[in-house]
């Protein structure tokens, strides 16, 4: 592609996206957004990848940590001193200050305040069926909560879904979200 080419492009593309943020922004007689203040909830964190509130009407937050926790955090924003789960022992260690690897999300069942069952996203450590040279496996692993203690997920339980060898320490991608079809749907990354 020539450079002309190229700037043309950028510039159609930058016209383009104008055209659609700038009458959010209060231009063209469209009324501004409202004002939007940020206020701190909760602190103390190791990395945190992920945040999300299963629907089973407790309120609390669910948060994960690169260095495999999760960790909860109630409705007023205090974190709770032991984690709901610790997997760190599962997973490979980061190996540099930008290692993307880790534990990277977390999604909880629709009928998790009945069934009890999340499912988590890291890289595990290699196996015999990863090839030689690769980083880790993208693993998505089916945990349950420990009966009688909303605050504890059991580590045994888990139930491995998928292993995906992966090369590198990036790239991982670590989404986990239920759609509205009840299907889990999971973004490995490259």
């Amino acid at each position: 592609m020539k450079k002309n080419s190229l700037i043309g492009s950028a510039i159609t593309l930058l016209c383009f996206c104008t055209a659609f943020i700038l009458p959010l922004a209060g231009c063209d007689g469209n009324p501004a957004p409202p004002a939007l203040e940020i206020e701190l909830f909760a602190r103390g964190f190791t990395n945190p990848t992920a945040c999300v509130a299963p629907r089973d009407g407790s309120g609390r937050l669910f948060v994960t940590e690169q260095t495999g926790a999760v960790r909860i955090v109630d409705s007023s924003g205090n974190v709770l001193k032991e984690p709901f789960i610790d997997i760190s022992e599962r997973m490979v260690k980061p190996f540099s200050a930008y290692d993307e690897s880790g534990l990277l999300g977390i999604a909880f069942h629709p009928d998790y305040a009945v069934n009890g069952r999340f499912f988590l996203f890291y890289n595990a450590l290699p196996t015999v069926d990863t090839p030689e040279g690769y980083h880790s496996n993208v693993r998505i692993a089916e945990y349950l909560v420990t009966p009688g203690d909303p605050n504890r997920a059991d580590p045994a339980s888990e139930q491995v879904l998928l292993d995906v060898p992966h090369p590198q320490s990036n790239h991982n991608g670590g989404q986990l979200a239920f759609g509205p079809d009840g299907y889990l749907y999971i973004g490995i990354g490259d």
